[in-house]
């Protein structure tokens, strides 16, 4: 991509470092936070969908990261910490991440088997609708990312949460489609 598709319209861009990124990070925080995840949070209750509410919980992790890449690349651009310091600082973000993912996705396994011996009612159509409206706000947040040219972690990582994301909306659409058809147990395996 070229270095002038890179700035936002209300970039200087002859500043050494732009802070187009962190305008990024934020802009897809807020989709996060002000669309997808209320969004999921009704639907998930409303459906009685577990496959939902991980993917809600996956949302607000991923918002929490994409504040935690927020303050990262405000420190990266607006301080002088000198590269090897902002290597570590995007390094750290991007692990605190990775250890949150994993320690609710171990939580939701829990209720996951609990789910399989007991499977409750689940309102199908709500649980797609939900997923497919989810799924659009990650492709939102995808085309926002596509634009920046910057290769480091911090954009690495936003890219690849947003793309979870995404993936995973596919994912609870295709067990909603199940659930629909009359595999209740869809749910809990998703």
């Amino acid at each position: 991509m070229d270095e002038k598709n890179h700035h936002l319209k209300d970039c200087r861009s002859g500043v050494e470092k732009c802070l187009c990124d962190l305008k990024r990070y934020w802009k897809i925080s807020k989709i996060s936070f002000l669309f997808i995840l209320p969004l999921q949070v009704v639907g998930s209750l409303l459906s009685g969908s577990l496959a939902l509410l991980a993917d809600t919980v996956h949302v607000i992790i991923d918002g929490a990261a994409s504040l935690l890449s927020v303050g990262i690349e405000y420190l990266a651009v607006t301080k002088d910490l000198g590269k090897r310091a902002e290597k570590k600082m995007r390094a750290i973000g991007g692990f605190i991440s990775a250890v949150l993912l994993f320690l609710i996705s171990a939580l939701i396994g829990f209720e996951a088997i609990e789910r399989l011996r007991d499977p409750p009612r689940i309102e199908s159509w709500i649980m797609l609708v939900t997923a497919i409206c989810g799924g659009l706000g990650n492709v939102w947040q995808c085309l926002i990312l596509r634009k920046s040219k910057s290769d480091h972690l911090t954009q690495q990582s936003a890219e690849k949460h947003v793309w979870s994301d995404l993936w995973q909306s596919v994912v609870v659409m295709i067990g909603g489609l199940a659930v629909m058809i009359g595999y209740p147990v869809a749910d809990p395996i998703i």
